[in-house]
């Protein structure tokens, strides 16, 4: 599948990341920018909800590594 859109955006001080429920079993991401809002829905396909449970560990893996990497000599952004 090739790229369709290139989304760009930067967190403001109140940004965060929840799930939201849309019906039992079925889930998606929400990363509240602030301002803004981005839900990444699991695609209407069979097998949908495993392509974005890989999605989000891939995600995990991702943003960890980029924590990591800007929280090294800034004080700690983690406790």
């Amino acid at each position: 599948m090739g790229e369709v859109f290139t989304v760009t955006c930067a967190p403001g001080r109140g940004a965060s990341a929840d799930v939201r429920q849309i019906g039992p079993g079925w889930l998606s991401l929400v990363l509240s920018m602030d301002p803004g809002r981005v839900v990444i829905d699991a695609p209407p396909v069979n097998g949908g909800g495993l392509i974005l449970a890989r999605f989000c560990l891939d995600i995990a893996q991702v943003a960890t590594r980029v924590a990591t990497e800007l929280d090294k000599g800034q004080g700690g952004v983690r406790p």
